[in-house]
């Protein structure tokens, strides 16, 4: 509620000097004091009495949208906390081993439209793939997603069985097809006579008559030379 505004209603310059109205007076200081003490009300329930802002004063509806906007904007992060090391608590009893389940209908993952219709809470065991689905609601084929059925922590590895004995030595088999024969390579260069005995050999034939053969190397190629006595 806003203050009552103060309007003068009494000029007091009409009066002769050496006199006063003193009601007049008195009223004009009264709506004074009605206008201040609106203004006084007001401020009281917007400001503490060192001058803060009083709690809820500022709402969400009285911004501006670019103060609003303003807000938005994240300010800078702040240093990280200390870290919090509170202490470990005791271990939890073990609960005690829950019952069975046993799953409403058990069919292949194929036929589960089959199930459709089914009311809410209704469950289904694919068998061929191990997953078991529940009807989220009586709406057709709201189905849950598929959860691993039966399948329990893996175990530890077992002790490695002993070796069996060996069989028997089974029978030879047939000798197969002996391949053809490659065909013939290329015949090679001849080879150069790097070094050879020169030295000239006499050997007899029949009587005086004997025959001398010298090697003799010419251009990288080996001759005999023979000569007769």
């Amino acid at each position: 509620m806003q203050a009552q505004a103060y309007n003068r209603t009494k000029n007091f310059q009409e009066n002769n000097g050496a006199s006063t109205d003193h009601a007049a007076l008195n009223s004009e200081l009264d709506k004074v004091t009605l206008s201040i003490d609106g203004l006084r009300i007001n401020a009281g329930l917007l400001q503490n009495d060192d001058g803060t802002l009083k709690n809820a004063t500022v709402v969400l509806g009285s911004l501006t949208a670019e103060a609003v906007a303003s807000l938005q904007v994240p300010g800078p992060q702040g240093p990280a906390g200390p870290v919090g090391a509170g202490s470990q608590g005791i271990q939890g009893i073990k609960g005690d081993t829950g019952s069975s389940f046993d799953a409403d209908a058990s069919d292949l993952f194929a036929n589960r439209n089959l199930y459709d219709l089914q009311p809410k809470g209704f469950s289904l065991l694919a068998m061929d793939t191990g997953l078991l689905y529940f009807k989220l609601s009586a709406t057709s084929g709201d189905w849950s997603a598929g959860v691993q059925y039966g399948k329990g922590t893996t175990g530890a590895t077992g002790a490695q069985g002993i070796q069996g004995i060996q069989g028997p030595q089974g029978l030879q088999g047939i000798q197969g097809v002996a391949g053809g024969a490659g065909a013939a390579g290329a015949n090679g260069v001849n080879g150069a006579v790097i070094s050879v005995d020169t030295a000239t050999k006499t050997a007899s034939l029949v009587g005086r008559t004997s025959v001398t053969a010298r090697l003799v190397v010419t251009a990288g190629e080996l001759t005999i030379v023979l000569n007769t006595i």
